[in-house]
């Protein structure tokens, strides 16, 4: 049997973003049998912070039965963002640099 978290329903907005409102999301699911397919809607969800996105799929990340569904581009792009982790690139130029004195 499947389950699907209507999140519009749960927040009643078309935006999140704080971490809270994806734990609150998190613990509707760990309430669920973990045999069970879960679905996340995000019908009628225009937007989704960073924070929120990272929290939700962190948590989330464990449960193969989990899907995410009805995202729109940004919201997908979002989930990218918040799982990449960041590149740092300490590499020193090459370039000579004289310290001028008057």
């Amino acid at each position: 049997m499947a389950k699907t978290v209507q999140v519009y329903n749960m927040v009643k907005s078309d935006t999140l973003r704080s971490r809270k409102t994806a734990s609150n999301i998190v613990n509707t699911i760990v309430e669920l049998p973990s045999t069970e397919d879960v679905f996340i809607d995000f019908k009628k969800i225009v937007f989704a912070s960073r924070s929120f996105c990272h929290e939700l799929l962190t948590s989330i990340r464990n449960r193969d039965n989990v899907h995410l569904v009805n995202t729109n581009s940004e919201i997908n792009k979002m989930c990218e963002v918040a799982t990449k982790k960041p590149v740092v690139d300490f590499e020193i130029p090459n370039k000579e640099q004289i310290l001028v004195v008057n």
